[in-house]
């Protein structure tokens, strides 16, 4: 059995690049940093992500990496019977 794709689905990245398109770049990335820096912080997600630019920020630039790690995960967990873990 192969594992599904790391990658975002189709249909999800481009409905996050069409929301993506026409914002201010420089914004996003200042928003995505800060991002990082409050995940780093460890506060919990509800202070995290305030407002839709937050929201964008957090879909390009941690959603797929996270998106990846648990599809990976969950993946090579699946042949696997609860016996055998």
């Amino acid at each position: 059995m192969s594992l599904p794709s790391p990658q975002l689905p189709a249909p999800l990245a481009a409905a996050i690049e069409a929301r993506l398109e026409g914002r201010s770049q420089s914004a996003l990335r200042e928003r995505a940093n800060e991002l990082s820096q409050r995940y780093r912080s460890r506060k919990p997600t509800i202070e995290t992500i305030r407002d839709e630019t937050d929201a964008l920020a957090y879909a390009a630039t941690r959603m797929p990496a996270t998106y990846a790690a648990i599809v990976t995960a969950l993946g090579r967990l699946n042949p696997h019977s609860p016996d055998e873990l």
